[in-house]
């Protein structure tokens, strides 16, 4: 059998398997990329094959979202090509024949576009449902920067942001490695309230144009009621 490339997705870690094969390896990043190399001496020879394979031309090396792509290059310094997901499959498009707003758990892509907007509380910085609804034109209502900061700090409700979190149900205040970047915050201290905002602020939600931000729950209630979400919709 011949093979042109190698395509890696989740985990990166994958990619390792063929690097012995002298073919193209494409990786593409969707979540913290050292699952399944947790321990330190395994990431960083994690770090130091991503390196070796960065450096050849027939290679890529990618995230689709901005969080993960400068999470890579703060443990490797290396510049991540960044590929959103396109998530054109879902075969509908937003039709609001309901009055109700959805507070999201899972939906069918139909239910979903009915409704005439989805409120987020962000449970991870890249979501592929988020995609999925940014296709489909649904107006998203999302914490802004400064109140998911805030209800991350004190409640630590983007419980999925790292991988001691998930794991664990511990929130770190230090990654296992140090990073190359020594002038950046490290990612996974989930204790200091700066780190925590200048990371959630490479989350999708926030790169988006016609993403709407409440600032608390009186003002996401406002905006529910005064907001033209068919015009919302038109825009993206």
């Amino acid at each position: 059998m011949n093979v042109d490339a190698f395509v890696c997705f989740h985990p990166v870690s994958m990619c390792e398997l063929y690097m012995p094969f002298n073919r193209s390896i494409i990786i593409i990043s969707s979540t913290c990329y050292e699952l399944s190399r947790f321990e330190p001496q395994q990431w960083n020879k994690l770090n130091e094959n991503l390196k070796k394979i960065s450096q050849d031309p027939k290679n890529i090396i990618a995230a689709n979202n901005l969080y993960d792509a400068e999470y890579i290059r703060y443990f490797t310094g290396i510049n991540v090509t960044l590929l959103p997901s396109f998530c054109n499959y879902t075969n509908t498009d937003y039709n609001p024949t309901r009055e109700e707003f959805l507070l999201v758990p899972i939906h069918k892509y139909s239910d979903s576009t009915n409704h005439p907007a989805i409120i987020h509380i962000p449970y991870q910085v890249s979501i592929m449902s988020l995609f999925e609804q940014y296709r489909m034109n649904i107006p998203l209502l999302v914490p802004s920067l400064d109140l998911l900061t805030k209800w991350h700090y004190e409640y630590s409700v983007v419980n999925e942001k790292t991988w001691d979190q998930i794991l664990n149900g511990i929130r770190s205040k230090i990654s296992r490695i140090k990073g190359i970047l020594t002038n950046v915050l490290d990612p996974n201290n989930d204790l200091n309230c700066i780190s925590i905002r200048y990371w959630l602020n490479f989350s999708d939600f926030y790169q988006w144009p016609h993403i709407i931000y409440y600032e608390s729950i009186d003002d996401l209630i406002e905006k529910l009621i005064s907001t033209d979400f068919r015009m919302i919709s038109k825009k993206k």
